[in-house]
């Protein structure tokens, strides 16, 4: 008989420290609680972190666009000037890829001394192909050096 109350008492000692292990259903919607707070608050720091991302997604996508359109612009700068260039003709010299250009660089710019300014008409070509070799390009780009 003292075997089975010693058996009871250790059963009865080990439902007891079970349940005092388990939260009760109070202490559990408690921790249930807390942890769903911790949630909302983390997907509102997402959400906000979200809204940022598409906000600079927007401010590129518009950056974007307003460079393709400039690009556009640039071509049809660039093929107008082509255009213009054909239809004035060149010389038989002038004929040919970009490295038929072989002009000296001069470093001397134009410059106003007070006594006499520079005037376009009368130094356009000696400008125009001076720097030609200077930068690099095609034959279809056009360079504004002035």
């Amino acid at each position: 008989m003292e075997e089975t109350v010693k058996d009871l008492e250790n059963k009865w000692e080990s439902i007891q420290s079970k349940a005092s292990k388990q939260l009760s259903p109070a202490q559990r919607e408690k921790a249930l609680d807390k942890q769903l707070h911790s949630l909302i608050e983390q997907l509102a720091a997402k959400q906000a972190q979200a809204e940022g991302l598409i906000g600079e997604i927007h401010s590129k996508e518009k950056e974007l666009e307003r460079l393709s359109g400039l690009w556009t612009k640039l071509e049809s700068s660039n093929a107008e000037a082509t255009a213009a260039r054909n239809r004035f003709g060149r010389g038989s010299s002038d004929r040919g890829s970009s490295s038929d250009f072989s002009v000296d660089y001069n470093p001397k710019l134009p410059y106003y001394t007070g006594g006499r300014r520079f005037h376009f008409k009368e130094h356009h070509r000696d400008y125009s192909n001076r720097y030609r070799n200077v930068f690099p390009h095609t034959e279809n780009d056009v360079f504004l050096l002035l």
